[in-house]
């Protein structure tokens, strides 16, 4: 299980769909909207702004 999968199992956390870019994959889920980028690192978006969670 990859670390991003990991930490939305941990969480509880549904995904319903997602994007995925050359450089950035956004994911849509019951917590709101989550972007990873190229590197591993996950961020949730919350009111404009990007908090890290990963990485």
């Amino acid at each position: 299980m990859s670390p991003t999968e990991d930490y939305f199992f941990s969480n509880n956390i549904e995904v319903w769909g997602f994007k995925k870019t050359d450089s950035y994959t956004w994911f849509n889920t019951d917590s709101g909207q989550f972007i990873q980028n190229r590197l591993g690192q996950l961020y949730k978006v919350n009111e404009g702004k990007c908090e890290r969670v990963i990485g």
